[in-house]
């Protein structure tokens, strides 16, 4: 079945809305500029729609209208939702809870809670497509992954409420496919670009301080996905749904196509900054131990806050996630643009222009 352009597919038949939920966050903000610049009519989903305004922007159509409107609206409150999605034909569900440890019930209100709340105001109001966006985290137990597809299994215990949560509303999402809501979830691996890239900017961080720290043997190999990518496949997700619904019901893995030796992606973007790379070392196990030590302080409550390492953490910096993106590819028609190095060269560009202003302390 031919593919309908993106155009296509979110100003078919009567032009209806589509909803972003984490729309000031670093994917969410940027998907609502690419789907302004194509036509789209966009609600935002926010807390706080007068903050919203100064973050995002959408320039007016020539007719004088708006592509972009603020809804205020929360996931952790369900009642805020049904006028969000009212006459909405698309969801993009990028909001939730984001960390490497803490209280659980922090993620579990907005990332399981949040999702169940939003899913049943859809079915309610009628939306048909509904792009989730997920992590391969889901798949995460401290061992490597390399080369894996869709098919590996979620294990039954995850080291973290984060990954827990979404494994948990990945399962909510797929459960609620059926004739009248497609949907769709993606796993992007490590999203990163300029900005408030948790990722880009926590390595940066260190480096600007001299306190750069290299966890492992540095061997191990992942995938990245660059902003401009991640918005692309939540794009081309959203058109395969309505072009062929039997795309839908399924997760798709999504990254830049090549795989990357996470510790030299680091040095490399560093020295592109113009900042020393990583140059002390700490082995796997040793930095094991203080995140096991980190995650028991937070759980006898011992601190009260949350630590800068955990054994998730460590885990995630030290072992192989590198997976299959065919099924997005075939399927989907996803096909990423962005090379590592032009990447690198690209958030270097920025950081020089900024020296990182643009974007918060990680």
């Amino acid at each position: 079945m031919p593919r309908m352009t993106t155009h296509d597919a979110f100003r078919s038949g009567v032009d209806a809305p589509v909803l972003v939920t984490g729309a000031t966050g670093f994917v969410g903000s940027a998907l609502v500029q690419a789907l302004c610049a194509r036509g789209a009519s966009v609600r935002a989903l926010v807390r706080d729609p007068v903050r919203a305004r100064t973050q995002l922007a959408a320039p007016a159509r020539a007719d004088g209208s708006h592509s972009l409107t603020f809804v205020h609206g929360d996931l952790t409150r369900p009642e805020s939702l049904a006028a969000a999605v009212d006459g909405v034909a698309t969801i993009f569900h990028v909001g939730g809870h984001v960390g490497h440890h803490g209280a659980a019930e922090a993620y579990t209100r907005v990332n399981v809670e949040g999702t169940a709340a939003l899913l049943s105001a859809a079915a309610q109001a009628g939306v048909r497509r509904f792009v989730h966006t997920s992590t391969p985290s889901v798949i995460a137990d401290g061992t490597d992954h390399f080369g894996v597809d869709e098919s590996h299994p979620v294990p039954a215990r995850h080291r973290s409420p984060y990954p827990a949560s979404k494994a948990a509303a990945e399962q909510l999402v797929l459960g609620a496919h059926g004739p009248r809501l497609k949907v769709v979830v993606l796993r992007p691996h490590l999203i990163w670009g300029p900005g408030a890239s948790q990722w880009v900017r926590g390595f940066i961080d260190r480096a600007e301080r001299g306190a750069g720290v290299r966890i492992g043997d540095g061997a191990n190999r992942i995938g990245m996905t660059y902003l401009d990518d991640c918005v692309a496949a939540h794009l081309v997700a959203a058109d395969a749904l309505a072009a062929d619904p039997e795309v839908g019901g399924t997760a798709y893995f999504i990254h830049s196509g090549e795989p990357v030796r996470l510790w030299d992606w680091v040095a490399n973007l560093c020295r592109a900054c113009g900042l020393a790379a990583p140059s002390r070392h700490v082995p796997r196990g040793i930095a094991r131990l203080i995140g096991s030590g980190c995650d028991l302080a937070l759980r006898t409550g011992a601190v009260g806050r949350a630590l800068p390492v955990s054994r998730y953490l460590i885990d995630e910096l030290t072992t192989e996630h590198y997976s299959d993106i065919t099924r997005a590819r075939t399927r989907l028609g996803y096909s990423p643009t962005v090379s590592i190095a032009d990447g690198i060269s690209r958030v270097a560009a920025w950081y020089r222009a900024t020296r990182g202003a643009l974007a918060p302390r990680a």
